[in-house]
Parts: C-alpha cells; structure tokens; sequence
C-alpha cells in the first residue's frame, strides 16, 4: 500500500487490535518477575540479587533478537514473523512455568526472550495499513494498548499466583498467547499476493539484508535516537520488571499486592498516555519536542525516587512512578515514527530491529548493576538487604535510583541538542 494514501487500508482496525493483543502479551510476558519475587525466591530459595536473573536473561535474549527480528520481517513478512514468534513465546512460557531449577529457568527465560521480539513485525504490519500521516498515531495506540501487559502482570497477576500459584498462573498465560497466535495468522493478510512474489536467489536476499544494516549504522542520527531509548525504555523496564516490586516492597513495607497496586499505576497512565503522545506528535508535527518533554517529566519522576526514598506521600509516589511509565513507554513512539518517516520502506523494519536491539541489552545490564549495587550497600550497611531496618532499605534503594537518574539526564541532553525531526539516509 502507498503511504500516500490518507485512509487506513481495509481491515486496518482489525490488524490494529490484533497488534496491540500481541504487544499485550509481550509486555506482560517480559514485566512478570516484577510481582513474583517472594514467590520465585520461596521456589528457588534464592534472594533478590539472583531474582533479577530471570528478567535479565529475557531482555537480554530480547535486545539481542531485535536485529534478527527486523531482517526476519523484511525477509518473510511480519505476519509470518509474528505468527511463530508467538507461538514459540507460548511453548517458553510453559516451560518456564514448571521449571525445575534456577538453571532451567533462567535458560527458559532466555529463549522466551527470542521470542519476544516481535515489534520490527509490528511496526512493518502497521506501516502497510496506515498512511504515514496516521502511522505514528497507530503506533502510539500499539504501544499505549501495549501496556496493559504491564496492567496485566501487577495486582491481577499477583491475585491469580495467590490463587492458583505462580507456576499454574502463567501456564494459562501461555495457552491465552497460543490461542493469539492462531488469530494473528487467521486474521492477517500475508505481506504479499504469493502469485506476485519474485524469486530471488540466498546471495542476493543476503546481500540486500547486508546494504540495509549499513545504511542503518552508518546513519548518525540513528545512533542519537538509539542513545535515547537506552536512557529511557531501559531504565522503565528495569525497574518496572525487576525493581519495581523490592523497591516497594522494602522500602515501603508494602506487600505483594500493595505494591501490585502500584505498578498498576506504573502503567496505567503509560495506557491511557502512550497514544495520546503519539497523537500530540502528529498534531503538533514534531517528534523530538514531544521527546524533550518525555525526557524532561521522566527524570521528573526518577528524582522523586531517588532523593525522598521511602519519603513520599502516596499520591506523589504514584505521580512520579506514573510520569516514569508514561515517559519511558511513550516516547519510543516518536523514535519509530522518525524512521518511518526518514528510512526507506524496505528498511522501516531493519530500523526498527537495529533500534530495538540495544535497549532491552541496556535493561539487561541495568536490572544487574541495580541488583549489585544494592548488595553492596546493604553488605555495607552490616548484613543483606533482607535483615536490614525500613529506613535503611528505602536509603539503599534510592542511591541505587541515582543511576536511573543519570539516564535521563542523558536523555534530556540528546533531546535538547542532537535528535533532529529531518535527516537524510545515505543510499
């Protein structure tokens, strides 16, 4: 479909649904752990530090995925891509469920990540439905309606472990991801009519994935944006899917659904707030002010926790909490509407695949140098996080946020003086 055409393409709404269901999923698969800490630690009696290994194997397996995954889609179309991703995202998923040690979990947990990857196919999905004038406003509802997997993975998911044990809880969560996988490829046209297809030989596909990857590398403008999401999405994720729940939970005493309920908050304004980004961006015609905003309120909300650690009222826990959620999610919108709207179609997937690898690699990294330098506070502070006084806990836990509050500082200073709305691609 020509991107000058202003009207979505028929089914486009139906298309849509389907990728948010499937960004749903992924979310909710990746931000799990987060409520199932005491329950993974009581399992595998293990403490927290090794806890972090679980979402750490995943973005790491994810980051590492996303190159592959955009070469994948541009090679064999995003609806064939997402359809065997999900499916192998669902068989990961069990085995993770009934796992029987920590080795066997983590290893699980990786492989899950591979499966994640699906966003390259999301974003070349969209991209044939919705001109560009609606593209980045499509994308945003992808990745707002997203976030309901992080809604998913607190207070419900927490309730449904309780009540059926966190093992059972997400083997039903691996059977509702494989019922999706079969409507994704029901209900999704393929990429292209197979009567129309060309062949073209391995060298050539090859040589052509090759010329791509360099155009993408070679670009600067790509790295800056790259720098940014690193800043920004890493730090959400690593503390939404790994820290979230102990930085609550020990430095607010709170218990397991207490602190669900604020994750809840972590994500439910990045719901209602990632398409609303996404719409301002269009409305306003600029991508990187909506970015400067995101990197301004996000470090916002990092300060809150890092310097009045088990301090906050409430309701401004849950502001600065929200503000992480929403900036952190939301301003990959504008990164991906940018490359739709500078790269090549046949690169909008490779893009969005170099793009996507390097964030979740950040988290990754992130989850574990939180976990030690949280181990080392508290092992000097006189014993390990868990035998420590209230106060003494929330204090450790906010020094280890300074980190995340450097990230955004970055982020603010790409925003503000190398991320440009126009830049040309060199062919």
């Amino acid at each position: 479909m020509s991107t000058d055409i202003q009207q979505p393409a028929k089914g486009a709404y139906v298309v849509l649904a389907l990728c948010c269901l499937t960004l749903v999923s992924t979310i909710f698969l990746r931000t799990c752990p987060a409520v199932l800490v005491p329950d993974l630690q009581e399992t595998f009696k293990i403490g927290p530090g090794e806890v972090a290994l679980f979402s750490s194997a995943t973005f790491l397996a994810y980051g590492l995925m996303q190159m592959p995954s955009g070469l994948i889609t541009d090679a064999i179309g995003g609806r064939m891509t997402m359809s065997i991703f999900l499916v192998l995202a669902a068989a990961a998923t069990f085995t993770f469920a009934f796992a029987p040690s920590v080795e066997a979990g983590v290893a699980a947990r990786f492989i899950k990540g591979i499966t994640l990857a699906d966003f390259p196919a999301i974003a070349a999905i969209l991209a044939r439905y919705f001109p560009a004038k609606r593209y980045t406003m499509a994308v945003g509802m992808v990745m707002g309606m997203g976030n309901a997997g992080a809604l998913l993975s607190s207070e419900p998911l927490a309730r449904l472990s309780i009540a059926l044990g966190w093992r059972y809880a997400l083997a039903i969560s691996a059977l509702m991801v494989l019922v999706l996988a079969v409507a994704v490829f029901v209900f999704i046209k393929p990429d292209k009519p197979a009567a129309k297809k060309t062949r073209v030989s391995t060298p050539e596909v090859l040589k052509g994935i090759g010329r791509n990857m360099l155009k993408v590398f070679g670009t600067k403008e790509f790295w800056f944006m790259t720098t940014w999401q690193v800043c920004t999405a890493a730090s959400f994720f690593a503390f939404a899917a790994m820290w979230a729940g102990p930085y609550l939970m020990d430095g607010y005493g709170m218990t397991k659904v207490e602190a669900s309920r604020i994750l809840l908050w972590l994500n439910g304004l990045a719901l209602l707030m990632v398409p609303f980004i996404g719409t301002l961006a269009d409305r306003i015609n600029s991508r990187r002010a909506v970015i400067i905003l995101c990197s301004v309120f996000g470090l916002a909300g990092c300060c809150g926790l890092a310097f009045f650690p088990g301090q906050l009222p409430s309701w401004l826990l849950i502001v600065s909490i929200m503000l992480i959620g929403a900036c952190g999610a939301g301003g990959g919108t504008c990164l991906f509407s940018l490359v739709n709207r500078n790269f090549p179609r046949e690169m909008i997937g490779t893009g969005v695949g170099c793009m996507n690898m390097f964030w979740p690699i950040g988290a990754s990294a992130l989850g574990m140098i939180i976990g030690g330098v949280v181990s080392l506070l508290a092992s000097k502070a006189g014993g390990s996080i868990e035998t420590l006084e209230a106060a003494v806990k929330a204090q450790i836990y906010g020094d280890a946020m300074l980190i995340f509050v450097g990230m955004w500082g970055l982020a603010l200073v790409l925003g503000l003086f190398f991320i440009k709305e126009d830049f040309k691609v060199r062919t």
